[in-house]
């Protein structure tokens, strides 16, 4: 990949690696200058080994997470760009005519004269960016082979002079031999074709071609077979290209060749871009269409603006265009951009969208972009390439945000284990003290121990990441092959493993760090004697605002005094960390974090950003806790005349109420406040609030659950507490980790952040699944689509299949007809969008199984429009696609742009809505009446509105629509062989079937393998929570010894203390289990829902197989864990316990 988040590879992996050289360097300078610390830091890692591994496996998980995302970003980025350059071989840029685009005619002839050619390379002649320009005459049509009787509707042909086939990729120029393949080899109708085409066609050498461009076929004989090429291509001379398409003289293509190879050449591609377009564009309309768009601003105002909600090429081509806009001269630079034919198109768009100037205006502004040029460059391998890093980069940050939990249960593991270790090393720690070292000093042991176990852990999640990138890639490959013939070829980039280690390493040390500072803070005699910590005496507010100005006082002693470097020593070093302390006790204590929270809310508001309002109201909530339990304390303190329960009771009072409003406020539906609060409900976030909601809401959930530890307690054992002889293991199991509540609270965290994530991700695949899985709802009940050459169509095929031999008619009760257009569509005196309109007959209208979520005044059912539709001429029904909803949650990514005012998915009726539609070639318009908006489930046709084929026909009636068939069988007919039935029947039309209720399977199975993949990369959080479980229970063996052995005294026999471990270890599994599972339902309730507004048919369904599975694996994978240091408890001698210090 060479960017991520926007931001290049490069420049990430050398900030990280300079951080972490940084890192590094210190602590190597620390470790020289404080050799004891670190020999005392280290020295426990070779010691205890089983630990030290269990804890490097704990803390590698983040790594591992990061490099898997990387490596499948790298391999996805890989296959792409490797199809993109096999697929053109050095052909970097193309020359074509300028049909469809800057406004132009669609169907206007793409063939243009060979002199412009030849022309254009006496152009270039001495410029030393491009080595070559192939004149190519590259179209399709249907293909029989006669010999082996298959067929393929559209095969790509291309024709090119003998020596200008080495710019195609090597391996479909080269025989399965390796061979190379030579044009001039080839005698009259000799053809050669690649893989893709050979096997497409079961073709062999010496098989007999036709290839139909009419009613009449022309055959050829295959000479030979390339030996790759994966989409089918048939490759002959120009001369006899030419003959074939009846195109003398005339060409349809200009391939440029940069120079460099393959893949080097396209960094040349937009100085050759904009040097090709300055050649063949007209420079008069170019200075007018410049000035037009320059003329006040307005117009680089609008495309920079529309420039952030872009990606890739197109984003960076908008924000230079409105820059060149705003130079005041048409720079060469500006002038390719303007001959863009893409970007023409989304120029107008855009401007259009934001009202620029007047429609008169906007319409001249078409006509000049249609002037512009009748050639266009198109730097078709650049945007290959590009497209190439959108899609690396979208799966990469997928993964990172799906991985996102895990590496957050990673982070609280991590902390947990340093807490662990503190309080195994209490009274070594505390002698360590007593002996004359500084609190620092503690704070470097864990540093060099931390760094030890990240630099090892790092290094292993690397390797491992590595794996499950690559089984990942290779998952989705599986996915992808169901969309077409796709090699997934894994590909590990060094540069991103660099990048991978050192953020894992960062990451992982930064909490290490923070780990080593928290655990180091102990009161020196009791960590002697291992006792817990005493209470600290309350410190008053007046201290903590008055220490800075007591730090800049003791400096101004110290100069008095003429010691200087002390002086220098305060202001410089105490007062800033005086200040620090000052800021984070204000956001420690509430009443800064409350005001952030304030001051983010409403920004969030005016941003219409629901991340920042969302995070804002949290940080509200947390900061009023917080400032509530500050002010409860003294004032509990005091009522309770210094007795005990004073401050536990402000602590639950105030952590409770905390965590109930946080978790309400993450658990109530989308826009339930904001509708209540009078807050615009247009608030958009992206896929980073799944991570902030869960988060936040397990956080809350987990405090009410921590801070009421003694209620669960007691309802506990008034269920369980009468358990016979069990009972008094149940006691000893649940109040032990009750008691510990910090580290029960962060294991409990642990499990329930990542079952959450699991479980509203499989809730959610789960609706979608079903949805997906009403294939006659998707296909409209109708079981095959059926297509035809364009050369050789089938004008009806209703009375075609009546009248072949060999076909039962019978079996084809229903086939109906459609004819797509290409057009242009408006509402009112807004501006013409793009927008595809169908035509539809009889047959179809009386079959069609799509119901209508909008119905127009008048209509009650969905038969009723459709009857309306038939038998009223310029009736129509639309897509959801143009059509807004008023909710904030959608699933519809891409589409048109055109929309629809006055009618919102969530309404049931509507008034009509009169639409323009304009042919783009003839400029013919007509109007089209809007009485009804289709359900989702007819997204399966694509984009566009539908009305009767004679409204099509009678406003043009001289067009030549493509047609496409569908075909609803008769009971009992098998599909597959009723579609081959007509393929064989139509050979020589090039009639494609294609089994619609296989499609939709497969595509769901693909989808499937996608969630799945997701999944599992969930999943891995869950082996942070085993850890959790093993590291929390192999201490507990240590630091619980005694107690062991006191209980082994009083009569406990070795299984009740294995179970007593065991049913431990369960009730915090289970706990963090469950409660994951029950909020990860709630926010996908809500989103599910809050779609089915828009999506009928989509529903709330609980995922019980992935429930009871992930649950079942979590589960046990913790008794696994737990098993061992059971065991171990079990066999620890009572007399040797107890004399055990």
């Amino acid at each position: 990949m060479e960017k991520l988040f926007g931001l290049e590879m490069s420049l990430i992996a050398s900030g990280l690696g300079l951080a972490l050289a940084l890192v590094l360097a210190a602590l190597a300078l620390l470790a020289w200058r404080r050799p004891v610390m670190f020999k005392l830091g280290v020295r426990p890692i070779l010691r205890r080994r089983a630990q030290s591994t269990l804890i490097v496996f704990g803390l590698m998980l983040a790594t591992l997470i990061i490099t898997a995302a990387f490596v499948t970003g790298d391999t996805l980025s890989h296959t792409i760009r490797s199809l993109a350059v096999e697929g053109m071989g050095e052909m970097d840029e193309f020359i074509q005519t300028g049909r469809g685009a800057f406004g132009g005619d669609s169907a206007a002839d793409p063939y243009f004269k060979l002199a412009r050619y030849e022309a254009l390379v006496d152009q270039l002649a001495g410029y030393p960016l491009v080595d070559r320009l192939v004149p190519a005459l590259s179209d399709s049509a249907p293909a029989v082979n006669v010999t082996r009787r298959r067929s393929l509707r559209n095969l790509s042909i291309m024709g090119l002079y003998p020596g200008d086939l080495a710019v195609l990729s090597r391996d479909e120029v080269t025989d399965a031999r390796g061979q190379p393949l030579a044009l001039g080899d080839l005698g009259p109708r000799e053809v050669y074709l690649n893989a893709g085409a050979a096997k497409a066609l079961d073709a062999a050498p010496g098989d007999a071609l036709e290839l139909y461009i009419g009613a009449t076929p022309k055959v050829y004989t295959v000479r030979a077979i390339a030996a790759q090429g994966e989409s089918p291509r048939l490759l002959m001379t120009l001369r006899e290209a030419q003959l074939l398409f009846d195109q003398r003289g005339k060409i349809n293509l200009i391939a440029v060749s940069n120079q460099g190879d393959a893949l080097s050449g396209v960094r040349h591609s937009q100085a050759v871009t904009a040097h090709l377009r300055g050649l063949l564009t007209d420079a008069k309309v170019a200075a007018q269409l410049y000035a037009m768009l320059s003329a006040d601003g307005s117009a680089a105002a609008a495309l920079r603006a529309a420039a952030d909600d872009e990606q890739g090429n197109v984003q960076a081509d908008l924000r230079a265009l409105a820059d060149g806009l705003e130079a005041g001269a048409l720079a060469p630079a500006t002038r390719s951009l303007l001959a863009d034919p893409g970007l023409a198109d989304r120029v107008q768009t855009i401007l259009a969208r934001a009202g620029w100037r007047s429609q008169s205006a906007r319409d001249r502004l078409g006509e000049l972009y249609a002037d512009l040029s009748d050639l266009a460059v198109d730097d078709i391998k650049r945007d290959l390439l590009d497209q190439a890093e959108l899609a690396a980069s979208a799966f990469t940050t997928i993964f990172i945000v799906a991985g996102l939990f895990g590496i957050a249960a990673g982070l609280v593991l991590i902390f947990l284990i340093f807490v662990m270790l503190a309080a195994e090393r209490k009274s070594e720690m505390g002698m360590t003290r007593a002996v004359g070292a500084q609190r620092g000093h503690l704070v470097e042991m864990f540093v060099f121990e931390g760094a030890a176990y990240d630099l090892a852990a790092a290094a292993v999640g690397v390797a491992l990441g590595v794996g499950a990138g690559v089984a990942a890639a290779l998952t989705l490959g599986q996915a992808f092959a169901g969309a077409g013939n796709v090699t997934i070829r894994p590909y590990v980039a060094v540069r991103s493993l660099a990048v991978a280690y050192s953020l894992g390493m960062l990451v992982t040390f930064a909490t290490v760090y923070f780990s080593a500072v928290r655990v180091s803070r102990l009161n020196i005699v009791a960590a002697i004697r291992d006792l817990p910590d005493p209470a600290r005496p309350p410190t008053y507010l007046r201290d903590r605002l008055l220490a800075p100005l007591r730090v800049v006082l003791d400096g101004f002693r110290q100069l008095f005094r003429l010691r200087l470097a002390r002086a220098v020593k305060a202001w410089v070093i105490g007062l800033p960390r005086a200040i620090g302390r000052l800021i984070w006790l204000g956001f420690a204590g509430g009443p800064l974090t409350l005001l952030l929270g304030a001051a983010m809310a409403p920004a969030g508001v005016q941003a219409s950003s629901g991340t920042v309002y969302s995070v804002g109201a949290s940080l509200i909530v947390i900061g009023a806790g917080l400032t509530l339990r500050n002010l409860l304390r003294p004032a509990l303190r005091l009522a309770a005349r210094g007795a005990a329960w004073a401050e536990p009771l402000a602590d639950r009072i105030a952590y409770t109420a905390l965590g109930l409003t946080l978790a309400v406020f993450w658990s109530l539906p989308f826009g339930f406040l904001e509708e209540r609060l009078g807050l615009p409900e247009d608030l958009s976030s992206g896929p980073e609030m799944l991570f902030i909601s869960g988060f936040l809401l397990v956080v809350g959930a987990v405090l009410v659950i921590m801070f009421n530890t003694d209620l669960l307690l007691n309802g506990l054992l008034s269920v369980l507490g009468g358990a016979g002889r069990i009972a008094p293991v149940l006691r000893m199991s649940i109040a032990y980790p009750l008691a510990a509540r910090y580290r029960t609270g962060m294991t409990i965290g642990i499990f329930a952040v990542v079952m959450f994530s699991v479980v509203f991700m499989a809730t959610v695949f789960q609706a979608e699944d079903s949805f997906f899985g009403d294939t006659d709802a998707l296909t409209g009940n109708f079981d095959l689509r059926v297509e035809t050459s364009r050369y050789n169509p089938v004008d009806d095929l209703k009375r075609a299949v009546a009248s072949r031999p060999g076909l039962d008619r019978a079996d084809y009760a229903v086939i109906a007809a459609r004819t797509s257009l290409a057009a242009e569509v408006r509402q009112g005196e807004g501006s013409f969008e793009s927008y595809v309109v169908n035509g539809v007959d009889d047959a179809y209208l009386e079959n069609i199984g799509y119901d209508l979520a909008v119905k127009a005044e008048g209509y009650s059912t969905s038969a009723e429009v459709w009857q309306a539709v038939r038998d009223n001429p310029g009736y129509a029904v639309i897509d959801q696609y143009a059509v807004p909803s008023r909710q904030t949650t959608s699933i519809i990514i891409g589409g048109p742009e055109f929309q629809l005012e006055g009618v919102y998915l969530e309404d049931k009726t509507m008034k009509p809505i009169r639409l323009q539609v304009r042919e783009p070639g003839s400029q013919a318009t007509f109007d089209l009446t809007i009485i009804g908006v289709m359900e989702q489930e007819a997204a399966y046709l694509g984009f566009g509105l539908v009305t009767a084929q004679a409204t099509l026909e009678a406003a043009l009636p001289s067009a030549d629509l493509p047609r496409t068939y569908f075909v609803r069988l008769a009971e009992g007919v098998d599909r597959q062989a009723a579609g081959a039935a007509l393929e064989s029947a139509f050979l020589k039309n090039g009639l494609q079937s294609v089994d619609q209720v296989d499609e939709v399977t497969r595509a769901q199975a693909s989808q499937r393998v996608i969630y799945q993949l997701l999944l599992g990369f969930l999943t891995l959080g869950l082996v942070v929570g085993v850890a959790a479980l093993g590291v929390i229970s192999t201490r507990a063996v240590v630091e619980r010894r005694q107690q062991i052995g006191m209980l082994r005294a009083l009569g406990f026999r070795r299984e009740m203390v294995a179970w007593s471990f065991l049913i431990e270890s369960s009730f915090v599994a289970l706990l963090g289990i469950g409660l994951g599972a029950v909020l990860g339902l709630i926010p996908a309730y809500h989103m599910i829902t809050d779609l089915a507004v828009e999506i009928q048919g989509l529903r709330f369904e609980m995922p019980w197989v992935q429930l009871v599975l992930v649950s079942t694996l979590a589960y046990g994978m913790a008794l696994f864990t737990t098993w061992l240091p059971a065991v171990q408890a079990s066999r620890v001698s009572p007399a040797e316990a107890l004399r055990y210090e």
